[in-house]
């Protein structure tokens, strides 16, 4: 039996099989229904025969496994419906399920676990003006979902699976003017496109979808900016504070030699997260089922921990098993231990060298291949990949191949080496910065919108387009994209690198 409590026009069941037979009330009179922790596998028609003004019905906590239209023959009358945290595995929302809904405007799935909407689903929808699917477990959604939604204006789609989303058709379709998307698996290519065309149509968007760009590709973008600026700085100190001391030099201290291992560490991590660039981009061209999560806290271990192990080897074997020469001067001079650096620091060159080949092969293989039955030209995406592959020469530190071994003493090419060499290692971060950074097209879009946000802020920051209540949580929206890209991208590092050389 079902617990039953009267508020004027609102019933709340709970618990068992709903009855409504021998209850003292009037059934004209009641708009709103709220069943929770039902056991019901369906939901049952009798709701809008038992009460022909009902207008809002909330399902929570239930164990609703399908919706179909049979169940709301007679709910022309409902304008709001919510069906939150139901405990099934997959849920899935059928053919013309709402075509009796006319009146509905509010329409939420909150953490369901729906894992697929038919694409006529939403017929009959025409009056919806808010609908929240967030919190399940979408991978795709079909765009035309949204065709018979022309009046909808906040979608909420975040906490999902997906990767992509036609968000042309959701533009073209509704009358959007709000989505939230956070925490989806986009990549920050679809990613800057969905900003972009949002942006385009004046759709906000939710303060969290800027931050989602923290994706793979610019978390490894950002640890190699963060080891070139640490070891342009450690080169700045080195200069400053031991090669122009004779007295520090002559003294040799704990703290010249603990800043001279602390410098190579970081010198060789500069080479570790090229290689970690290059492998990363390497890995998604090649391969299309990759966690790229996964993927990047390994590499980010990689990029880290084995500069560490190789740098402690070296630091040992110099320091006790080194002859005299090897321990004088703050060890500025070269050892015949230096191998234990210079050999991993090939490697990696190689290694980069070989992922560039192979990229440039597999998408000139791309290039070649059939366009598709409808003759059209290569996609704009892959012209973009074979044009970042001419890019990649700088962010894989390929330019030290034009200068791999320094000449011995006193040879002709000595002066040429020093000076390519200078060149190269001085302004390899500027050039990396400036080509993936300052003139990367997401981080402009972002200055952009940043700056628009400054000159256009809005005087108010609340919507009273329509008179749909939303969660408490959700009320708030973006004023400005906050935690923009571009901070993210050191511009110290300009600093670093025209006044750095490093010692060759």
């Amino acid at each position: 039996m079902w617990s039953i409590e009267c508020l004027i026009s609102n019933i709340m069941l709970t618990k068992d099989e709903p009855n409504f037979t021998g209850l003292h009330y009037n059934p004209n009179v009641v708009e709103s229904l709220y069943v929770l922790n039902s056991e019901m596998p369906l939901i049952r028609g009798e709701f809008c025969n038992t009460f022909p003004n009902l207008e809002k019905i909330t399902l929570n906590a239930d164990k609703i496994e399908a919706i179909d239209s049979e169940s709301f023959k007679n709910c022309s009358k409902i304008k709001k419906f919510k069906l939150k945290t139901q405990s099934i595995e997959f849920f899935e929302i059928k053919d013309n399920t709402f075509e009796h809904f006319n009146e509905l405007k509010s329409l939420e799935f909150y953490n369901s676990k729906i894992i697929k909407i038919h694409p006529n689903a939403f017929h009959g929808l025409g009056k919806l003006e808010y609908l929240d699917l967030s919190y399940n477990n979408f991978t795709f959604i079909h765009p035309d979902v949204f065709k018979p939604l022309k009046k909808l204006q906040i979608l909420f789609l975040h906490e999902n699976k997906f990767k992509d989303i036609p968000v042309e058709a959701i533009i073209k379709f509704t009358e959007l003017k709000e989505i939230y998307l956070q925490e989806n698996y986009f990549d920050c290519w679809r990613l800057s496109n969905i900003i972009e065309k949002l942006d385009e149509a004046k759709v906000k968007y939710g303060e969290g979808l800027i931050s989602s760009l923290k994706c793979a590709r610019i978390t490894l973008h950002i640890n190699l900016f963060v080891s070139f600026a640490a070891n342009n700085s450690l080169w700045l100190i080195w200069y400053t504070a031991v090669l122009n001391d004779t007295e520090v030099l002559s003294h040799n201290g704990p703290f010249c030699r603990l800043l001279h291992i602390i410098l190579h560490y970081f010198l060789l991590t500069n080479y570790s997260w090229m290689l970690c660039e290059g492998f990363y981009l390497h890995t998604v061209l090649v391969s299309a089922f990759i966690s790229e999560k996964k993927l990047v806290k390994w590499l980010i271990v990689t990029g880290w921990a084995m500069p560490a192990v190789m740098i402690n080897i070296y630091a040992i074997l110099r320091h006790f098993c080194g002859n005299v020469e090897d321990t004088i001067q703050c060890w500025m001079d070269e050892s015949a231990y230096t191998n234990v650096l210079v050999a991993p620091v090939c490697i990696s060159m190689l290694l980069n060298l070989l992922f560039l080949c192979n990229i440039v092969r597999v998408v000139l293989l791309k290039l070649k291949a059939p366009a598709g039955n409808s003759g059209a030209p290569p996609s704009r995406t892959i012209l973009q990949a074979f044009r970042a592959t001419l890019l990649l020469v700088p962010l894989l530190g390929l330019q030290y191949m034009l200068t791999p071994f320094r000449p011995p003493p006193g040879s002709a090419y000595e002066r040429t080496y020093e000076t390519m060499s200078a060149f190269t290692a001085s302004f390899q971060g500027l050039c990396v910065a400036t080509l993936f950074c300052f003139l990367n097209g997401e981080v402009l879009a972002q200055i952009k919108r940043r700056w628009g946000n400054v000159l256009f802020r809005p005087r108010a920051n609340s919507y009273t387009a329509t008179q749909v209540s939303v969660r408490s949580f959700d009320v708030k929206l973006t004023t400005s994209a906050r935690n923009s890209l571009y901070l993210k991208c050191f511009p110290i590092i300009i600093f670093f690198q025209f006044f750095s050389l490093k010692k060759q």
